[in-house]
């Protein structure tokens, strides 16, 4: 790489610099105001782009004999002051903050996920076979509360939909203890911020988390092996272009060919649902959610060997 790469980077940096800056100074920038910032898409894409050009430009001047070497040799007084004052202490926070805004998507969606349990520890509660649930015994208890004083207007100043509420709450689909449940069980089945995956897949997963947060383990099985699908073909070359999801298993360049085997068992529960044959039905709950745990552990290894930073 020549010194003029170097002065390029620089230069993006400086514009970049002053793109996050017309919110909030980059050194006292966190990840609270990036969330509530009402231009948080825009400002985690500078973000992001800052935390890389930062990395760019340790990587350019290490290939270009240092920054001791650089300052006297290759950069203007200036670059080399701006590199000094401003690059160097700010790389490991704007590091952290572009983890973040890479992934801030599915990031936010657990993490809305898991806020009311940290502070009631409802999961903790489990209920035995002969009482009700407690989260759904609180929402019934509130709703037959309420309805009991509907036509007292001291207590009720808002119109409520019991009926509705009702049909829902009364409904064998309505399981929020297992849910609860089942968002304990996604903690260790999260992307680590060393991936970064683009867009059009983080709305994949974010169906993929909701079918396992609602105990859709036939979605979780089919998704998965569409989401892994749709990973292969994104970081195919063009040559395989043409090629079905077992050619793209066999044949696309991996730097860990260990996980060939993970891809290989999310194809085969995959292909189960979705190309079923008689006599392999997985039927029973216990195995349809095992075997989507599965698929989600293989899948976030996957992931994560991809998409690393």
């Amino acid at each position: 790489m020549s010194t003029k790469d170097l002065q390029h980077c620089l230069g993006n940096i400086r514009k970049l610099k002053s793109e996050i800056e017309k919110f909030f100074p980059v050194d006292k920038l966190d990840i609270q105001y990036i969330k509530q910032s009402v231009n948080k898409d825009h400002l985690c894409k500078i973000i992001s782009s800052l935390a890389s050009s930062m990395d760019d430009a340790f990587r350019l001047l290490s290939e270009t004999g240092g920054r001791e070497t650089v300052s006297l040799k290759s950069i203007t007084d200036n670059d080399y002051r701006f590199f000094r004052d401003f690059i160097e202490p700010n790389r490991d926070h704007t590091k952290d903050l572009g983890e973040y805004c890479s992934n801030y998507e599915i990031v936010d969606f657990i993490e809305q996920l898991f806020s009311d349990i940290a502070e009631k520890d409802l999961v903790s509660r489990l209920p035995d076979k002969t009482t009700t649930p407690p989260v759904l015994n609180t929402i019934q208890k509130s709703i037959e509360y309420y309805e009991d004083r509907a036509d007292d207007n001291d207590h009720i100043e808002f119109e409520l939909e019991f009926s509705s509420a009702n049909t829902v709450v009364d409904s064998s689909y309505f399981k929020p203890d297992e849910w609860l449940l089942n968002i304990k069980a996604l903690r260790p089945l999260l992307l680590s911020k060393h991936a970064e995956v683009p867009e059009r897949l983080t709305w994949r997963l974010k169906a993929l988390y909701q079918s396992y947060l609602f105990g859709n383990w036939l979605g979780v099985l089919a998704l998965g092996r569409a989401v892994l699908e749709f990973a292969l073909r994104d970081k195919a070359g063009s040559d395989l272009a043409g090629q079905k999801l077992g050619g793209l298993i066999d044949n696309i360049p991996l730097a860990n060919e260990d996980i060939r085997d993970n891809m290989r068992r999310i194809q085969e529960r995959g292909n189960m649902i979705m190309h079923p044959i008689r006599n392999r039905e997985i039927s029973d709950i216990p195995t349809q959610k095992s075997l989507a745990q599965k698929t989600f552990s293989d899948l976030i290894i996957i992931l994560e060997e991809l998409y690393r930073k």
